[in-house]
């Protein structure tokens, strides 16, 4: 026996669209976002990288949601696509830091202070904040 397709006619009330997405309308976490600065061109920039040699790079990950071409990666770069936590840490993966300093640190502004103290233990870190403090109390000379 040969299906066939019957058309359904559900009405859709308008109004009823706002009130469903409201509670996502005034999220903090939506609005904040949308002038926020990231670092994603810098960080390939930093890294040496073309966004062809990071295409090509994200292209053998099995990940559908991980940008594939360079317009795609020009969009995400520009703020122009949303970004996911996957394309965070593929691309910290590739540009060899935190998936955080993506979207937080411009690597071209802070520079080797932060990359030194990145690469110290935990004593290391911890003697070099005590001389910090000192310097700000006015204890080290």
């Amino acid at each position: 026996m040969p299906q066939t397709y019957t058309r359904c006619n559900i009405g859709v009330n308008r109004e009823l669209r706002p009130v469903a997405l409201s509670d996502y309308a005034g999220c903090a976490i939506i609005s904040a976002m949308t002038g926020r600065r990231i670092y994603l061109k810098e960080w390939r920039l930093h890294s040496g990288k073309t966004q062809a040699q990071v295409t090509d790079m994200l292209a053998s990950h099995d990940d559908e949601q991980l940008p594939k071409t360079t317009a795609s990666l020009s969009r995400l770069e520009n703020g122009k696509q949303p970004y996911s936590e996957r394309v965070l840490l593929a691309l910290a993966d590739i540009y060899g830091c935190e998936p955080w300093e993506l979207i937080g640190r411009n690597p071209n502004k802070e520079g080797e202070l932060v990359d030194l103290v990145r690469i110290l233990d935990d004593r290391e870190r911890d003697r070099v904040r005590a001389y910090i403090e000192g310097l700000r109390a006015g204890d080290v000379a």
